[in-house]
């Protein structure tokens, strides 16, 4: 259910308060069904002469503002009114506070992912050629100066990114892993078992064809084909 929405009723006597609090004892607030009346107060010079009161403050609440056309229409001889929605300052707080903690367009995000590393043993650079270019076919491009004297393989076809580092300590992954997603992946399946290396087919998981193979150094890989 729709909370109600809050008003501040602003009511101005035009013709005096005694008009008014005669018509209230005898007829009550005159609400139609959907608009509540929540609580009142008038001007403290009000409070200690009647005869001074000019102007009464409410606060109501309803899901129908034009139900306020209804009340007051039965008003409009003794009373002018000034209606403003309104809502808690508890609810005031949260939603100034929502709007700083919201992260705008603008300010650092992740885009996406530039590129996956895997771990290698040392010395390993030849076997890592072989299989991630030779079998693969992802192209094996020269690493940067700075980061060649570290040992370790790039490869790299478009955004299709690896990179090979060297662990001195090295243990292969065989939980976490890269998905690869292949176009035509029972010729690189065929291709992969013609080399010796095992190929363990896997479940279909949303419309591909999926399966895993180690690379070189025990690193888990999959492989996965949108079914057609």
């Amino acid at each position: 259910m729709i909370a109600p929405m809050l008003y501040v009723v602003i009511e101005r006597y035009t013709n005096g308060a005694r008009a008014v609090y005669e018509r209230a004892a005898l007829q009550g607030r005159m609400l139609p069904d959907g608009l509540r009346y929540i609580d009142s107060w008038i001007d403290r010079d009000g409070a200690l002469d009647e005869s001074q009161t000019q102007r009464c403050f409410q606060l109501m609440e309803t899901n129908d503002p034009s139900l306020f056309d209804v009340w007051t229409a039965r008003w409009s001889d003794l009373v002018s009114f000034e209606i403003i929605p309104v809502v808690t300052s508890v609810e005031a707080a949260q939603a100034a506070l929502a709007q700083h903690t919201t992260v705008p367009e603008h300010v650092a995000r992740i885009a996406q992912i530039d590129h996956v590393q895997l771990a290698m043993p040392v010395g390993r650079e030849a076997d890592a050629i072989a299989f991630y270019e030779g079998l693969l076919g992802i192209p094996n491009v020269p690493k940067p100066a700075a980061l060649a004297v570290r040992g370790g393989c790039w490869f790299e076809d478009g955004e299709l990114r690896i990179h090979l580092g060297v662990e001195a300590e090295f243990r292969p992954a065989k939980k976490a892993h890269p998905a690869l997603r292949v176009v035509g992946l029972r010729e690189l399946v065929q291709r992969l078992r013609s080399h010796g290396l095992v190929v363990r087919d896997d479940e279909v998981l949303s419309g591909h064809e999926r399966v895993y193979v180690d690379d070189p150094f025990g690193n888990r890989i999959e492989l996965l084909e949108p079914i057609t």
